[in-house]
């Protein structure tokens, strides 16, 4: 485009001096591409190429052009010398300014905007294009990611089908075989029985191993449903004011005489305990207590200890969590059968059916767990077992209850 400026002096800057377009632009960094003409009436003031400059108006053929354009726009196409020229004129008082500027750098400019346009264009569509392969290949990699992991889910769901089928085979075929053992027996100690019907010795001595043996019976069949409704989230856990000290009494009680006749000295050692009232699910604690330390008797060598402890850890004031320890000198267990105690029917020595169903961990395991809390083992072949766990209450008092 074309700039025209106005410079406004002072008039005492004016006076003495001598003024044209020249010395106007004098200093400025500018292309003298195009004609400029200042005129007055009949004569070229000033121009910006020397040979116009004071000049008849008539004698200007570049200004005679534009007057003689008929459509009396400002801005007009004129021809001089076989060129083509864009013109424009305006009326400043008594002066009229002439810009006159060459049709062919007008469309060179042009052409070079053009040119630059299609480049930055091409730029535009070719970034635009390599964005939409990376965004498609970007997609396309979350796609193959969403279908490796459905893919994943969909083979992990079929592995546990196929697990869980084969631990129901093997969960039937275990429940058989235990519950076809006891059965057998008390079949063949009424039959003894019968054959020693006069026999008041050897019937008293056929009823106790057929007590013992459906007491065996019932307690698999216990097992089995409380596995059940743990396992299918049935079990309903019934929070209750209960004493802490008086429940680990109780539990004292019931287990000290199977642990006298084997000959085990069972000790209960009670530790720092602020909070005594608790709230929670007594039943399943008391459970949960039981199963591990006839574990612990059954387990154990002659004469062998077990001992309880039980720690107040830490409390808010709503909440306190308690550490609980069963400690015994028992035949232990080796690392192997550490990492899958905890499984329904697991048994180290399954042949030994005194050991019971091999229900009694995984049991433990899963209330512990609905209790919120965590169970921890260590044990060593012929030294002993020791269970770690650890188990949050709330605090009863008489706005919580």
């Amino acid at each position: 485009g074309i700039i025209l400026c106005y410079l406004k002096q002072d008039i005492k800057v004016v006076l003495g001096s001598q003024l044209s377009l020249s010395t106007l632009l004098d200093g400025f960094n500018i292309e003298n591409n195009g004609l400029v003409f200042f005129t007055n009436s009949n004569y070229v003031v000033s121009s910006n190429v020397e040979k116009y400059n004071e000049i008849k108006i008539k004698d200007c053929e570049f200004i005679n052009k534009i007057k003689e354009d008929e459509s009396q726009k400002d801005f007009v196409r004129i021809r001089v010398d076989n060129k083509n020229y864009y013109a424009l004129s305006n009326r400043v008082k008594n002066y009229f300014i002439y810009v006159i500027y060459p049709s062919n750098k007008i469309f060179i400019t042009r052409s070079l905007i053009f040119s630059y346009s299609t480049v930055v264009y091409v730029i535009l569509v070719t970034l635009s294009i390599l964005f939409n392969i990376k965004l498609n290949q970007i997609k396309r990699k979350q796609q193959e990611e969403i279908d490796k992991k459905y893919k994943d889910e969909l083979n992990d769901l079929a592995n546990k089908a196929i697990k869980a089928n084969s631990l129901k085979s093997d969960f039937l075929r275990r429940m058989s075989h235990d519950i076809r053992t006891p059965i057998t027996t008390i079949k063949g100690l009424i039959e003894i029985g019968n054959h020693y019907e006069n026999d008041l010795s050897m019937q008293n001595e056929i009823r106790e191993k057929v007590d013992k043996s459906a007491g065996y019976l019932l307690d698999l069949v216990n097992d089995v449903l409380d596995m059940s409704k743990l396992e299918g989230e049935i079990e309903y856990f019934r929070n209750e004011q209960f004493t802490l000290s008086e429940l680990l009494n109780d539990v004292y009680e019931i287990t000290k005489s199977q642990a006298s006749e084997e000959g085990i000295t069972l000790s209960i050692n009670k530790g720092k305990i602020i909070h005594n009232n608790l709230i929670g699910s007594k039943l399943h604690l008391q459970r949960v207590f039981i199963n591990i330390i006839n574990n612990a008797i059954k387990y154990n060598k002659k004469n062998g200890n077990i001992t309880i402890s039980y720690d107040e850890i830490e409390s808010n004031g709503t909440s306190a969590t308690f550490v609980f320890k069963c400690q015994d000198t028992g035949i232990g267990m080796s690392d192997d059968f550490q990492e899958k105690m905890f499984e329904p029917f697991a048994q180290e020595n399954p042949k030994e059916t005194k050991y019971g169903t091999g229900l009694g961990l995984a049991i433990v395991k899963r209330i512990v767990d609905k209790m919120y809390g965590t169970i921890e083992v260590e044990s060593k072949l012929n030294v002993g077992t020791t269970f770690t766990l650890t188990i949050p209450f709330l605090i009863y008092n008489e706005n919580n209850t």
